[in-house]
């Protein structure tokens, strides 16, 4: 087990060796900016219901990250992502149903209404692309018809 762990390792260093400082200072910057992102929309919206200090939703959010990233998928995250901020907040008395509508807002306003536009746009590409797969079939039959050969003999009874 440690051998395969250990290659494990080696593979994820060696993957790391082609990353750039800078690009590297960019990316933990980026998803710096992300995590502040969902601590803020997570403290703003556990103080409409319930008062919280904010290293309190700090190390909450934090932590439900932390953790929602080492499970496996599901759709959204939906159910996990709430169920670990109400156990990271509970430990400062936070009431667990501000947690659970905050968290359900965040998902609501991160995931779902941003599919509402995408889908709209994928729907419209997926139509386009339809279409123009019909016309270039139609295009090919056409191209097949006119180069057959024409019988021209004409005979004189």
């Amino acid at each position: 087990l440690r051998g395969k762990f250990n290659g494990i390792l080696d593979r994820v260093f060696h993957a790391l060796d082609d990353f750039h400082r800078v690009d590297s200072a960019k990316l933990i910057l980026w998803s710096f900016l992300w995590v502040m992102v969902v601590v803020l929309q997570y403290h703003v919206l556990v103080m409409a219901f319930s008062p919280v200090a904010f290293y309190q939703s700090f190390l909450s959010v934090t932590s439900t990250l932390f953790i929602k990233t080492l499970l496996p998928f599901s759709f959204g995250d939906l159910g996990i992502r709430e169920g670990f901020a109400i156990f990271f907040y509970s430990p400062f008395s936070v009431n667990p149903l501000a947690v659970l509508y905050a968290s359900l807002l965040i998902f609501f306003c991160n995931f779902l209404l941003p599919t509402i536009p995408g889908s709209y746009f994928l729907f419209r590409l997926q139509g386009e692309q339809q279409e123009n797969n019909l016309n270039l079939a139609s295009q090919i039959q056409l191209e097949e018809t006119s180069t057959e050969p024409v019988n021209s003999e004409i005979t004189d009874d």
